[in-house]
């Protein structure tokens, strides 16, 4: 975790975005749609949970939330690996953040670029803080 609370990776990440900042937003959405796996969604099968049970989901215990509610403590960790399951192997997670952080912002539903709502939400403030940095510094658009 980095002092702001993310955790390093987000951040990392984040800032190799810099690199995408003076892309068009048309060109972006060609490139993640030409190239990117979200056409592509695995079978149900490869989506499968970490922890459900092999031959389908266990009934929870009387008085216990199911693992990944919100109950639970587990609905993000849920979220983490289902949009890793999703988006393994796809060559263009860097512009697919970009392209949902310029039009969704902090808005964002479902999932984009291995990351989860929650991650993304997250990541949306230090997005705009290095954009709004590079634009100080180049004297170029945010």
């Amino acid at each position: 975790m980095t002092a702001d609370g993310l955790p390093a990776d987000l951040v990392a990440r984040v800032r190799r975005l810099r690199r995408l900042r003076w892309v068009p937003d048309d060109v972006l959405a060609e490139i993640v749609a030409a190239d990117g796996l979200i056409w592509e969604l695995p079978g149900a099968e490869a989506l499968r949970l970490a922890d459900e049970p092999e031959g389908g989901t266990a009934e929870p215990e009387a008085g216990t939330a199911p693992a990944g509610t919100a109950q639970s403590g587990g609905a993000a960790e849920v979220e983490r690996v289902m949009a890793a399951r999703l988006c393994a192997g796809c060559p263009v997670l860097d512009e697919c953040l970009e392209l949902d952080l310029r039009w969704m912002a902090d808005r964002t539903v479902g999932v984009f670029a291995a990351l989860s709502e929650s991650d993304r939400r997250a990541a949306y403030p230090l997005w705009l803080a290095e954009r709004d940095a590079a634009a100080r510094r180049d004297g170029g658009p945010g």
